[in-house]
């Protein structure tokens, strides 16, 4: 997946249309359709700003073409940066349920 196709994925899960984000971010909503064609470059400036307002960090907007496995989905993601929020103790506390959770799968 491309770039581009990542920021329209992301625009798409979030319900916005490109004038939106343009509108967001400072920019038309012609550049955000070229950035999405992979007409036009992304600019670190701006990627940091399309990462902002998804809340994800840039690398997950600019990788490119990772293999399947390694590609995360918006679900995915929105885990992450939930535990990435947790303090320490909460971190803990969720490792735990987790490993309680998938030892019951197994019976």
């Amino acid at each position: 997946m491309t770039t581009g196709e990542r920021i329209k994925e992301l625009r798409r899960q979030h319900e916005m249309l490109q004038s939106e984000l343009g509108k967001k971010v400072g920019c038309s909503k012609q550049r955000i359709s070229n950035i999405e064609r992979g007409v036009t470059q992304l600019p670190a400036d701006l990627a940091a700003k399309i990462a902002e307002v998804f809340e994800v960090t840039v690398e997950e907007i600019t990788r490119d073409d990772l293999p399947e496995m390694y590609r995360l989905s918006y679900e995915e993601q929105s885990l992450i940066q939930i535990y990435r929020s947790l303090e320490k103790n909460d971190r803990m506390v969720l490792l735990r349920m987790y490993d309680m959770f998938l030892k019951s799968r197994k019976k």
